[in-house]
C-alpha cells in the first residue's frame, strides 16, 4: 500500500507571518540611491569627457547600496530573535537572553536598548538597538524567559 506523506509546512515560514518588526534598520535608503545611479549613467553617455569621475561615483554609490542593503534589522515572534543582515538571519532564542537595559545615549530623544544574550557556544554577546515597541518586546520575552533583566 502506498503512503502518501504531506510535508509540514516549517516553523520558519509559520512564525514569519507572526512576526513583529523591532528595529527596521535603514534598509529603505537604498531605493533612493537607484535615481542617484540612473543620473551619473545618464552623465557618463551624455557627456563622455566626465566619464571618470562619473564612472567613480558610479562605483561609490554601487558600493553604498551594498552597504546599506547589509544593514542589520530586528524582528521577534513568540518564542525568538530575529536578527538579518542581508538575507543571513541570526536566531535567538528568548531563553539565551540574560538582560535587557537601557543605555544612557539617546538619539532624537530615545534612548538605546542593550541585549545581552548567550549565543549557541556559550559565550556571551550583546547589542544594541533602538525601537519604539520596546515594551513589547520586553513582556514576550519576560513570559517565556522569567530570569531576564530588564
Amino acid at each position: 500500500m502506498l503512503k502518501v506523506f504531506k510535508r509540514k509546512k516549517s516553523s520558519k515560514r509559520k512564525s514569519k507571518n507572526t512576526r513583529k518588526t523591532l528595529s527596521h534598520g535603514i534598509g529603505w535608503l537604498k531605493f533612493l540611491l537607484v535615481p542617484v545611479f540612473l543620473v551619473f549613467l545618464a552623465n557618463i553617455i551624455l557627456y563622455p569627457k566626465n566619464a571618470t569621475i562619473s564612472f567613480i561615483l558610479i562605483i561609490f554609490t554601487a558600493v553604498l547600496f551594498y552597504l546599506i542593503g547589509r544593514y542589520r534589522r530586528m524582528e521577534f515572534d513568540y518564542d525568538n530573535l530575529y536578527i538579518m543582515y542581508g538575507t543571513d538571519e541570526k536566531v535567538i532564542n528568548f531563553s539565551s537572553i540574560i538582560s535587557i537595559k537601557r543605555s544612557n545615549s539617546k538619539k532624537n530623544n530615545k534612548h538605546y536598548w542593550k541585549v545581552t544574550y548567550f549565543d549557541k557556544f556559550s559565550y556571551k554577546n550583546s547589542f544594541r538597538y533602538k525601537s519604539m515597541i520596546n515594551s513589547e518586546f520586553q513582556r514576550r520575552v519576560k513570559k517565556v524567559n522569567s530570569e531576564v533583566r530588564i
